[in-house]
């Protein structure tokens, strides 16, 4: 039986912008969370919550520089797409060990010294 949500909860939703999803979790990967939020003294939400972030994050990089490399995307594009500055994305490959192409790397200086 589906539970009700009151109003307070609700309005808490739209006004924080929060969406309630329901998902599957393995039940070692609960356990994890479970005990990581009594270790933090935090609520297993809050513990979810950060996990999907920093995951979507690491799956956007990585869909942004598997692209780059395939030569589908600008490394302009990439950047955007993982949700990192210019910048920031370059450090990223630089991190991963992936070269930029050459003709991006000299307009991408030509931008930097204007």
């Amino acid at each position: 039986m589906k539970k009700k949500r009151s109003r307070k909860d609700m309005y808490q939703s739209q006004m924080f912008g929060n969406s309630r999803v329901s998902i599957s979790i393995p039940n070692d990967i609960l356990r994890d969370v479970i005990e990581l939020a009594r270790q933090k003294k935090t609520s297993r939400s809050i513990i979810l919550n950060e996990s999907t972030r920093l995951g979507f994050r690491e799956m956007a990089v990585r869909f942004a520089l598997e692209e780059y490399q395939r030569g589908h995307i600008s490394v302009g594009r990439a950047a955007e797409i993982s949700g990192l500055g210019l910048a920031e994305f370059m450090e990223e490959m630089r991190k991963r060990g992936i070269a930029p192409r050459y003709e991006e790397e000299s307009s991408t200086k030509e931008m930097a010294d204007e």
